[in-house]
């Protein structure tokens, strides 16, 4: 009996107009996750033989995915989970430095008393990741951190650009474990750098470690793995 090349993807719950919808989640998750790798080829039939539906509900899905940026289609070749380029990777942390500096000038005088605790807890949470060796645990913890920054500028339109920025980050991140992983201690002390200028209101000390910070992130994701 030949094996289900898709067997760790979860099994939608719903049918009919919901079906795509689950089917495209599943999806988006295990490439956030890396449970498909960049380079994965997506093959309409055995995932909808996986999923126990026609091929439509996963075709739609996949649409979704290339219009998120998570995977392409190749002419000819088929669709695969996408490799990112040194430029995009590289554009994406230039922009989020400028997109998240902005909103470090505004944090102090227009963060709520909660999203000042959530930017604390969510420190906790990544630094109780990295001592556990919890990669996920540890990306979730990341960003949203860095979106409650974003969040804390109260500027609803720079959250709007930052969230739209979110799928292409973590799928930016999906090949990064090793890199981040030997890095933990660091990027640990980094982002207690940039919470302890935000909540002490030292704004050019929380600007330099956003900038420090973010402009290491490419090294990350370009680093080859090992």
């Amino acid at each position: 009996m030949r094996a289900d090349p898709y067997q760790d993807l979860a099994r939608p719950r719903a049918d009919g107009h919901g079906l795509q919808g689950e089917i495209h989640d599943a999806l988006r998750e295990a490439i956030l996750a890396g449970s498909l790798p960049p380079g994965a080829r997506l093959l309409q039939a055995p995932l909808a033989e996986h999923f126990g539906t026609s091929q439509t509900p996963v075709r739609e899905a996949l649409r979704r995915l290339v219009q998120e940026n998570l995977i392409e289609y190749v002419p000819r070749r088929g669709t695969f989970v996408r490799q990112p380029e040194r430029t995009e990777v590289e554009d994406v942390y230039s922009l989020r430095a400028e997109l998240e500096v902005w909103a470090a000038h505004r944090f102090p005088l227009r963060a709520t008393a909660r999203q000042r605790a959530d930017l604390g807890r969510h420190l906790r949470n990544l630094s109780r990741a990295a001592a556990a060796d919890d990669y996920q645990g540890f990306v979730d913890a990341d960003m949203a951190l860095h979106q409650t920054i974003c969040e804390g500028s109260g500027s609803r339109l720079l959250v709007e650009i930052w969230t739209a920025m979110d799928s292409r980050v973590r799928g930016l991140r999906t090949s990064t474990r090793p890199a981040t992983t030997r890095r933990y201690p660091e990027l640990a002390v980094e982002h207690q750098e940039i919470v302890e200028g935000l909540l002490g209101g030292d704004v050019p000390a929380a600007e330099r470690a956003l900038r420090t910070h973010l402009a290491r992130g490419p090294g990350d994701i370009l680093e080859p793995a090992e």
